[in-house]
C-alpha cells in the first residue's frame, strides 16, 4: 500500500509498501501532489482552467479534495492487509505503534512543513540553474502523466489509443444492480501495476453504457471468445444477480496536440460470468 514515513524522501516521495511471505520492502516513486503543488489544494492549482473544463472536472476533483488535509495536502498512508487466519486486533495494534509521538511530528513539521522541493535538492547537490530547469520538467510530466489522468472521469473511448499501459486488476464477485452497476460482495483478487493511478481496492463498478461497451470492447481486446457481446451478457442479468467479474483500470494515451488531454484512465472488462448455484458454494 501507499506510506508516508517521517523521513525527508518520503516527504516529498510517495512510498510503497509491500510484503511476502516475511520479505518487506518499501519504494520510492512519484511526488505526492502537494510537493508539485507547493502545498495548495488542487482546485487552487487549476483556478485558470476554462469554465467549461472546471464543469466537466468538478466531481472528479472531489475524491482528490476529500484526501486534502491541512497542512499536509494529499500525504497519507493507504494499506491494504490481505491474508489467513489473522488476528484483527494484534495486526492494528502492530501498525498504530508505528505512528509518529506528537513529539515526533512536531519535530517533522519544524524540518519540512514550510520547505520545498528545491530548497532540499539544491541544498543537497549544491547547485542550481540547468537542474532547476530539470527537475520543472521532470514534475511538469508527472502532472501530465499521472495529475491530470488522475482528475478526470473514467473515459469511454470511441476511437484506438496510442499506447496502453495497466494500472491495475480487480476479480471479484458482484451484485447486479442493475443499470449496468455492479455492487462489490468479495475481492477474490487485486493487483495494482501503476500504484500512482490505481484505484485500490472499490465497492462499486459501473460498465459504460451499452451504446459504447462493446465498441471500446473491440478497441482495446486483442480477441474475443464465444459469439456473445458484452452488452449481451449484462442484458441477460436479472437485479440481484451474482456474478463473477474481472476488469483493468488502463491508462490510455491518445494522439493530441494538447498535453493536458494526452492521458485518460479507462476502465474495461475482462471477465462476466453469471454464478450458478454450484458455483456459489464452491465460492462459499
Amino acid at each position: 500500500g501507499l506510506v508516508w514515513l517521517a523521513t525527508q524522501q518520503s516527504h516529498w516521495q510517495q512510498g510503497a509498501a509491500s510484503l511476502a511471505g516475511r520479505k518487506f520492502a518499501v519504494s520510492y516513486g512519484v511526488p505526492w501532489e502537494a510537493a508539485v503543488t507547493n502545498g495548495r489544494e488542487p482546485q487552487q492549482q487549476h483556478a485558470a482552467a476554462t469554465a467549461e473544463e472546471n464543469a466537466t472536472t468538478a466531481n472528479t476533483t472531489t475524491e482528490t479534495t476529500t484526501l486534502w488535509q491541512e497542512p499536509w495536502g494529499d500525504r497519507r498512508t493507504e494499506l491494504v492487509v490481505i491474508g489467513q487466519n489473522m488476528d484483527r486486533a494484534e495486526v492494528t495494534a502492530a501498525l498504530d505503534a508505528c505512528t509518529v509521538t506528537d513529539e515526533e511530528m512536531n519535530e517533522y513539521a519544524t524540518a519540512f512543513l514550510t520547505s520545498e522541493p528545491l530548497d532540499i535538492l539544491n541544498a543537497a547537490a549544491g547547485v542550481g540553474g540547468d537542474d532547476d530547469e530539470e527537475l520543472a520538467a521532470r514534475l511538469r510530466r508527472f502532472e501530465i502523466e499521472v495529475l491530470r489522468p488522475k482528475e478526470k472521469p473514467t473515459r469511454v473511448l470511441d476511437a484506438a489509443p496510442v499506447s496502453t499501459a495497466p494500472v491495475s486488476a480487480h476479480a471479484v464477485l458482484a451484485i447486479y444492480e442493475g443499470d449496468d452497476r455492479f455492487r462489490i460482495q468479495r475481492y477474490l483478487r487485486y493487483a495494482h501495476l501503476f500504484p500512482e493511478l490505481a484505484s485500490g481496492l472499490v465497492k462499486e463498478f459501473a460498465l459504460p453504457t451499452r451504446a459504447t461497451m462493446d465498441k471500446q470492447t473491440s478497441i482495446l481486446a486483442d480477441e474475443t471468445s464465444g459469439n456473445d457481446t458484452l452488452s449481451d451478457t449484462v442484458a441477460h442479468l436479472d437485479t440481484g444477480a451474482l456474478v463473477e467479474l474481472e476488469w483493468l483500470q488502463i491508462r490510455v494515451e491518445m494522439d493530441t496536440e494538447v498535453d493536458e488531454d494526452r492521458y485518460s484512465i479507462v476502465e474495461q472488462c475482462q471477465k462476466l460470468n453469471l454464478l450458478s448455484n454450484k458455483s456459489r458454494k464452491a465460492l462459499e
